[in-house]
């Protein structure tokens, strides 16, 4: 599955439009990637 795809399914299972899925997966990536770097510090 690639990031497209992970959009459009996220779309398709919330009722969100894509604009809205990808962000909502750019947040949650995002706040993911930081607390891991937060461990690792």
């Amino acid at each position: 599955m690639n990031r497209v795809d992970l959009i459009s399914a996220v779309a398709k299972d919330t009722g969100l439009t894509k604009v809205a899925a990808e962000a909502a997966i750019v947040s949650v990536f995002g706040n993911i990637t930081d607390s891991l770097k937060k461990v690792h510090r």
